[in-house]
């Protein structure tokens, strides 16, 4: 006949012993209190299975605590498993970092004490006792969605262990069964670290506040041009769409306008919203017509469109492409200049900024500068060429479309032949 096998060696608890006497053997009770399915009749049976020594030694490793319960008549010996998460490794850290510079906790913990400290280090009590999340409970007894009185016997003798030898829930939660080499490696570690930082022994106050501060160095002169960049060392794969040739001028871009900041003054065009930026780009590339098609392919811009950014920033920079994307309303007086000069070319009409004649398909726009710009429609798109000018006539005349003024003489008469007479702004 086959004998049942018994729990040899046990975990006893005196009957009337308070467990949860101390600050971390109370937090792992209450753990237990608060478990998901829990009975009060269920942890009543346990704490009096674990009392009447029906608990076996508890084994204790990183990560786990196990240990067999003797069940009673009936319920033989069941095998009980409390897997527990283990701490942090900011926490973990924290506790070893702490023993390595103050070697006294060391000893302490070997001593199964747990000095707060250490504790604090770890991130304090609620850190070092599991969370209900953080544990699993399995027994052989095979019950299921509920803690069982099995597993509620390990508790409470987990707990009383933890009363009489604190540091047990450092063997539990860390991460190295090798306590001592673990601080040892971090001791090391630190003092390596503290021989490679240099001790800065600071300066006198007495002394700081009557030393006489020597001249700044003289500034380093600027230099006279842009510097000169080199071309990429070697080319992109052939899977990038990356062009060396467009890195290397947009290098050169930057380099010309820190230049432009530390010698002229401004902005350097810093501040210039995108699509004044990118006739900025392309104005130096209108005429070379396979640099203006590949910068519209990489765009998504087509070349017309670009080419008339380009020449609308040759010819005002950001005030003649403001004036080409950008209608507004002058009060209506402002006007009257342009509407004056363009009716010598046939009938005119006037909107917001704009004064166009139809008929010779030219057109002004009067600029937020108080200049005015001259743009011809060419194939359904207006197109700013010529540079501003204060006044709207001397604008058609330098184009060619009206009659230059004759000359006139010294006295401020004009040509033998003609009576008018003109007065001079000198």
């Amino acid at each position: 006949m086959s004998r049942r096998p018994r729990v040899r060696d046990r975990s006893v608890i005196q009957h009337g012993a308070r467990v949860g006497a101390t600050p971390l053997g109370a937090a792992w009770l209450a753990r237990l209190r608060i478990q998901p399915g829990r009975e009060l009749s269920t942890l009543d049976r346990g704490r009096e299975l674990a009392e009447n020594g029906a608990v076996g030694v508890l084994t204790w490793a990183p990560g786990h605590v196990s240990a067999r319960v003797d069940g009673g008549s009936g319920d033989g010996t069941q095998a009980v498993l409390l897997r527990v998460e283990r701490l942090g490794h900011p926490a973990w850290r924290g506790a070893v970092d702490a023993m390595a510079r103050a070697p006294q906790l060391l000893a302490d913990v070997l001593d199964g004490e747990l000095p707060d400290e250490v504790v604090a280090a770890a991130g304090g009590i609620d850190c070092l006792i599991p969370a209900p999340t953080e544990v699993r409970l399995a027994c052989s007894c095979s019950t299921w969605g509920a803690i069982c009185s099995h597993a509620a016997a390990v508790w409470y003798v987990a707990a009383h262990t933890i009363d009489g030898r604190p540091a047990t829930l450092l063997d539990l939660r860390g991460h190295d069964t090798d306590l001592v080499g673990a601080v040892r490696r971090r001791a090391i570690r630190n003092r390596s670290r503290a021989a490679r930082t240099p001790v800065d022994p600071g300066v006198d106050i007495v002394s700081a506040f009557v030393r006489v501060p020597a001249p700044l160095p003289a500034p380093m002169p600027l230099p006279e041009r842009p510097g000169v960049l080199e071309t990429l060392p070697a080319r992109p794969g052939a899977a990038r769409t990356i062009r060396p040739g467009d890195v290397h001028a947009l290098a050169v871009d930057a380099a010309r306008r820190a230049w432009e900041l530390a010698t002229e003054g401004g902005d350097a065009a810093l501040g210039l919203d995108a699509d004044t930026d990118l006739a900025r780009r392309v104005g130096p590339l209108i005429d070379d017509q396979a640099a203006l098609i590949a910068l519209a392919t990489a765009t998504g811009i087509d070349a017309w469109t670009l080419a008339r950014l380009g020449l609308a920033w040759r010819a005002g920079g950001a005030a003649g492409v403001g004036v080409l994307l950008r209608p507004w309303a002058p009060l209506t007086a402002s006007l009257t200049p342009g509407i004056a000069a363009l009716t010598r070319l046939g009938p005119v009409r006037s909107r917001q900024n704009l004064v166009t004649c139809v008929e010779r398909q030219v057109q002004l726009r009067l600029g937020r500068d108080r200049c005015w710009y001259l743009l011809r429609d060419e194939g359904d798109t207006w197109v700013l060429r010529e540079p501003p000018r204060c006044d709207p006539a001397d604008l058609l005349r330098d184009a060619g479309l009206v009659a230059p003024l004759p000359p006139v003489s010294r006295r401020g008469s004009a040509r033998a032949g003609d009576s008018r007479q003109l007065t001079l702004p000198w």
